[in-house]
């Protein structure tokens, strides 16, 4: 891939949308972690069940942050950034956390299944 260097203030002009990013995380947990996915969906179901909305299982069968890095080098298409690029931004945590949490919240469908989820949910709010 020819990439210019990813700054910070790159990454924040070119930010993917949350559902966007939510929907090729959901595919990167799905390859990775095919094997535990009904698993991790029960789990994340009892741990939301319980008030603990911050708690996702992805993180017992790996470090899954490293799985949301490579959604956002996949949307921004790049082999990688520095990590200080994320943590550093407001714009970008922000975009991390709510990406995660759409993810979450909708057990890690495709990309497709995403975005019709999240259009009939916009459409029973109005």
């Amino acid at each position: 891939m020819g990439e210019a260097r990813l700054t910070r203030r790159r990454m924040e002009a070119r930010a993917p949308d949350a559902k966007d990013l939510a929907g090729v995380f959901s595919s990167v947990v799905r390859e990775r972690l095919a094997d535990h996915l009904d698993e991790i969906r029960r789990r994340n179901r009892a741990s939301a069940a319980a008030g603990e909305r911050n708690v996702c299982a992805t993180h017992d069968f790996c470090d899954a942050n490293m799985l949301m890095h490579e959604a956002l080098c996949r949307c921004y298409g790049v082999r990688d950034f520095p990590a200080s690029n994320i943590s550093e931004s407001e714009t970008l945590t922000g975009l991390w956390n709510e990406a995660w949490d759409v993810a979450k919240r909708n057990e890690f469908l495709s990309p497709g299944r995403l975005r019709a989820r999240t259009r009939e949910a916009a459409g029973r709010e109005r």
